[in-house]
């Protein structure tokens, strides 16, 4: 989901879905305000990569009117104009490809385009953010790399056979979202599910359940039917 166009009516969206043939690609857009389809035409293949069939491509992050589609084993995302519509390319730091379920695109809290990276075993992140160089062109920095594994236990009060793996879902506006999990046998028993904000550096305990589901995170608006009349 997008913002709309601006000589569209306030408070209506657009909805993007990405469809591919092969190593081409194409958008189609939904209008809530006219409440229509664009399809737009067939790219060629992709910029500077060329897309493979069997891998889907992971939906990430918007930020500054692009949204971000990321290759789960090449180092490279696919990258959607909004206003224009039109497809580019940008690629990733080397080492995350074949990594793709270990990391995820998103961004900070001032829109900025980032990558955190989960060192499973290690219960270790790492966070590139993407600057400009001297010629001011995007290249990606290496931020910091922050181990979690004595914050995770202070905060779910648990021990370290709890918190086995660690991965990350999500990352909005500077809060990366991840779970720890604890397997037996090759089956997951219990998981943690944390929050961690890229400002202050703090690691907070969101949930802990016994069943291990995808997990999508969103923010809402307060629900007003909890709110009492005084």
């Amino acid at each position: 989901m997008v913002p709309c166009d601006r000589d569209e009516a306030p408070g209506s969206f657009r909805v993007v879905s990405l469809l591919r043939d092969g190593s081409q690609l194409r958008a189609a857009v939904f209008s809530s305000a006219t409440r229509a389809w664009q399809i737009l035409p067939w790219t060629g293949e992709a910029p500077a990569q060329q897309l493979v069939r069997r891998h889907r491509l992971r939906t990430g992050p918007q930020a500054e009117g692009r949204v971000y589609w990321t290759h789960p084993r090449r180092a490279y995302c696919i990258v959607l104009d909004t206003a224009t519509l039109q497809f580019s390319s940008i690629d990733l730091p080397p080492h995350l490809k074949g990594q793709g379920h270990k990391y995820r695109t998103g961004q900070t809290k001032d829109g900025k385009l980032c990558i955190v990276h989960a060192h499973a075993m290690e219960l270790t992140i790492s966070i590139w953010l993407q600057t400009a160089d001297s010629g001011g062109a995007d290249q990606w920095r290496l931020d910091c790399v922050i181990p979690l594994e004595g914050e995770i236990l202070k905060v779910t009060k648990g021990s370290l056979a709890e918190h086995s793996s660690l991965q990350v879902w999500m990352i909005l506006d500077g809060i990366v979202y991840l779970s720890t999990s604890e397997t037996s046998g090759g089956a997951i028993k219990l998981c943690w599910f944390l929050s961690f904000c890229l400002e202050t550096r703090k690691l907070e305990k969101l949930f802990c359940k016994t069943a291990y589901n995808d997990f999508y995170p969103y923010i809402m608006a307060w629900p007003p039917s909890l709110l009492g009349n005084n």
